[in-house]
């Protein structure tokens, strides 16, 4: 019996040193060290004018804070945390449009300060720019068969991708993309055809073009007068149709560099005028005048050259007494 006891004893023992044993051991175990934050992808997946979208993939993750601040040479601009958020992507809006932006992301894992793991991942990204101005035909050269086309600069484009074809888009004559500095181009052409010029900006970040829409306008010629004949008190021009053009303005001037005046504008289904006065002046018999008509289409107009009513007189003014 007394061995019994004794045994029984000994187990009892045991247990209680393992049980104390197991207890000591938890409360020895400190807390263990949050998994490193795996950053995966870090893209910019949208943008606009005045807003961007950034979306990333990680892993060992618990939360993201978002940081931003502008792009600028030489950067002394402290970055500024607008987020904090579990989900893959988050949107910074109010942006200046077409600006590069750092964009940081931090990915932490664990809540405790001795138990936070962060990875920072930097991305240098960028609002689209906002549409283009002006694009407008130039001119139209009749004898040389040159059609010159221009756009308005957009502030921060890296460049320009144009885009050249017939009017009814069935032939497809260039297609290049040129430097910041450019906003013209000349295309050789035929008289008697519409062309259709696109234009668009672009930036570049990351090795990746954002681009703007496209503009386009469909070019013209410019109307070819075919006489003028002075009456009296009246001067009546007449000029050659121009295909596509849905009306035209005709311009007078008393000098042949400077002074023109619109006075008249017409439909398409038009294509002579007859004037009593330029302005506040009344036509004059003995005096010399001179003209040209610009031909119209979709806001868009034909340029202004000026012509002898003959090839043989080259690209020179009309002069009419």
């Amino acid at each position: 019996m007394k061995s019994m006891m004794k045994s029984f004893g000994i187990r009892i023992a045991v247990a209680v040193l393992t049980l104390c044993g197991v207890l000591f051991s938890f409360g020895t175990v400190k807390t263990q060290a949050a998994l490193t934050p795996v950053i995966l992808q870090f893209v910019q997946s949208d943008s606009d004018a005045n807003s961007m979208t950034v979306a990333w993939q990680v892993s060992n993750t618990d939360y993201i804070e978002v940081w931003y601040r502008e792009s600028l040479p030489a950067n002394k601009n402290k970055f500024e945390r607008v987020a904090v958020v579990t989900g893959n992507s988050y949107t910074l809006r109010n942006l200046k449009g077409g600006t590069g932006y750092d964009v940081e992301i931090v990915a932490i894992s664990g809540t405790g300060k001795d138990a936070r793991s962060t990875l920072k991942v930097l991305y240098n990204i960028g609002t689209k720019m906002g549409d283009l101005g002006s694009i407008y035909q130039i001119s139209w050269d009749r004898f040389e068969k040159k059609l010159e086309v221009g756009w308005d600069k957009l502030a921060l484009a890296d460049g320009y991708e144009y885009y050249f074809e017939t009017a009814n888009e069935t032939k497809k004559l260039e297609n290049e993309i040129v430097g910041k500095d450019i906003n013209s181009k000349t295309f050789l052409i035929n008289n008697n055809q519409a062309y259709k010029f696109s234009v668009r900006a672009f930036v570049l970040k990351n090795g990746q073009k954002t681009f703007t829409p496209w503009k386009s306008i469909i070019c013209i010629e410019q109307p070819w007068v075919k006489k003028a004949v002075k009456k009296g008190k009246k001067l009546t021009i007449t000029w050659k149709k121009v295909r596509q053009a849905d009306g035209y303005d005709v311009y007078v001037s008393a000098t042949p560099n400077k002074g023109y005046q619109k006075v008249k504008s017409v439909s398409a289904k038009t294509n002579s005028v007859t004037i009593k006065k330029v302005g506040k002046k009344k036509i004059k018999s003995k005096k010399k005048w001179y003209v040209y008509v610009v031909a119209k289409k979709d806001g868009n107009t034909s340029g202004a050259r000026y012509y002898f009513p003959t090839a043989t007189g080259g690209s020179q003014y009309i002069a009419f007494k």
